[in-house]
């Protein structure tokens, strides 16, 4: 009786499902920088492909131009924080509020950052980059984050300062679209790579240059493009 017990145990354990895995759960708030080749799925898509023990699901508000101040006037930011238990809950400033107005960026990134809090969650700044025909504003723009995430004991995914790395050290490799300010496919991997490392706080570098979500291509680099842009990424964030 116990043998035939104990086969019986056995046989359920075999059929028992396995353990779901974990997720850290992620909120994006910005506007066509983040959206841009959709830089929330990209992360998603790299922390997959991984295989990490601990995954990460994201989900986005963005408005193409906003400024954290219009998310803050609009209701679907502070209800998408209200909305779940966040892990962290990424907040992107218009490109150019930083150099213009630091002090209406600080006033709407701390109201933000006190509805996070409450969520129980982790606010992050997303460092964005200059402009391509002022590359000499990225260190305004590192000043600004910096400062603001100084005072809310914030994490900053410094995507801005490897962006500089990549034009002093690979000028013809194209971050940029035909604007001067949007990311291009590879900008936007170098960012993801980025937030992949500053979240999970593991190296990008091994990633494949293909990235894919959901069944569809995301990005596709070359693999030696592809692992330069990895390689900065990560020296970039642990810098």
């Amino acid at each position: 009786m116990l043998l035939a017990a104990a086969l019986a145990d056995g046989e359920k354990k075999k059929e028992a499902k396995p353990a779901a895995p974990l997720f850290r759960h992620v909120l994006f708030i910005g506007n066509s920088y983040t959206s841009s080749h959709d830089l929330p799925k990209m992360v998603e898509g790299m922390a997959k492909v991984a295989g990490l023990p601990v995954q990460l699901r994201v989900e986005a508000d963005v408005t193409n131009g906003a400024t954290l101040e219009d998310h803050w006037g609009a209701p679907s930011a502070r209800d998408r924080i209200r909305e779940r238990q966040w892990d962290f809950v990424v907040l992107q400033e218009q490109s150019l509020r930083p150099l213009k107005n630091p002090d209406r960026m600080e006033k709407y990134a701390r109201l933000l950052d006190a509805e996070i809090r409450k969520r129980g969650a982790k606010t992050v700044l997303f460092l964005t980059w200059a402009p391509e025909e002022g590359p000499h504003a990225q260190q305004e723009l590192n000043r600004a984050y910096y400062r603001i995430a100084d005072k809310l004991k914030a994490l900053v995914v410094p995507v801005g300062p490897a962006w500089a790395r990549v034009r002093k050290e690979r000028s013809m490799l194209k971050l940029y679209t035909y604007d001067g300010s949007h990311p291009s496919p590879a900008g936007t991997y170098l960012a993801a790579c980025v937030f992949y490392a500053v979240l999970t706080g593991r190296s990008p570098v091994g990633l494949p240059a293909k990235v894919a979500y959901g069944g569809d291509k995301l990005v596709e680099l070359k693999p030696a493009v592809a692992k330069y842009l990895q390689k900065t990424a990560w020296k970039t964030a642990i810098s």
